[in-house]
């Protein structure tokens, strides 16, 4: 190998060691959606029981639901979660409180929405290990979360690794009110008393598994947010070590390597995706946050980003 390749090589090196960015792991996410040309179907997932016996599997978390490149995005609420500034929070609640009814609505595009995380393992693909399922909240009674209630006061605690159940999800091909595909859950049902495993050795393994859903749903600082709630776009800069704002004339020459940063941000100031090694600029497209009507199932809604 030839002395202009070598150091090519060993620049691309030094530049992966130092890098800050890393890749998603989809395998942690428990995503329903059904493959594209399967319009009815169902998986199955297992609940995983909580550390602490005293508590519920079942963890609250916000989000802001915003558009990013056409698909719905979700944005972890500093403000509702931790009680920190949170700049779309801000917008919010001074939208909201306004008496023009167009303003009104106009606050339905930053407002926080519940969530809900379980964690478990899906049927099938044991071998990918623990993942986490997110699920909104829904008002009128009829959602996931008041599907799995149902369950635990019918049959008790179904995420006892020897009395529990595996749950069977079944699903079908909706559209909405846009035309637009979705996967539906028409039901959930218990799918009879089993362990969680044959094998002892992977029982203990899933449930001494110390990952957490902060480590799947990753956080964006509040700089990041500042920058969507005052309609710019973030931009993160090797520089000055921070997200900064996308100017308007965006110069940056693009590459075939750059990537749209999705949800799966690690904690403030660091961001994720794939970078070229010639630029000190990513840029992340973030559209305008488009209003999710309460009780609306979206069509993205299980994915992980």
């Amino acid at each position: 190998m030839s002395n202009v390749a070598q150091a090519v090589l060993d620049q691309q090196a030094k530049r992966s060691a130092q890098s800050t960015f890393e890749k998603t792991d989809l395998t942690k996410y428990f995503t329903i959606a059904l493959d594209k040309g399967i319009t009815r179907g169902e998986k199955i997932f297992r609940m995983l029981p909580p550390k602490n016996p005293d508590q519920s599997p079942f963890i609250e978390v916000y989000f802001h639901v915003v558009e990013v490149g056409g698909k719905q995005r979700k944005l972890y609420d500093p403000g509702k979660n931790e009680g920190k500034p949170s700049p779309l929070n801000e917008i919010y609640n001074e939208l909201k409180g306004d008496p023009d009814p167009a303003v009104k609505k106009q606050a339905a595009k930053y407002r926080p929405r519940l969530y809900y995380i379980i964690k478990g393992i899906e049927r099938g693909k044991e071998q990918e290990g623990v993942k986490f399922w997110r699920f909104p909240h829904e008002s009128k009674g009829t959602g996931v979360f008041d599907m799995l209630t149902t369950i635990f006061k019918k049959f008790g605690d179904v995420t006892d690794p020897v009395t529990g159940t595996d749950l069977l999800i079944n699903l079908t091909k909706v559209k909405d009110q846009r035309g637009k595909e979705y996967t539906a859950i028409t039901s959930i049902l218990p799918n009879g008393v089993s362990p969680l495993s044959a094998s002892q050795e992977l029982v203990e393994q899933w449930l001494a598994d110390p990952m957490t859903w902060e480590n799947v749903y990753k956080k964006y600082d509040h700089e990041y947010l500042l920058i969507i709630a005052e309609g710019g776009i973030p931009m993160w800069s090797e520089h000055d070590n921070k997200w900064v704002p996308k100017p308007e004339t965006d110069d940056t020459p693009s590459t075939s390597t750059q990537e749209t940063i999705t949800d799966a941000l690690p904690t403030a100031g660091t961001p994720q995706g794939t970078a070229s090694a010639t630029h000190a600029i990513v840029s992340v497209e973030i559209p305008v946050v488009t209003a999710v009507a309460e009780g609306t199932t979206i069509s993205e809604d299980d994915l992980p980003f």
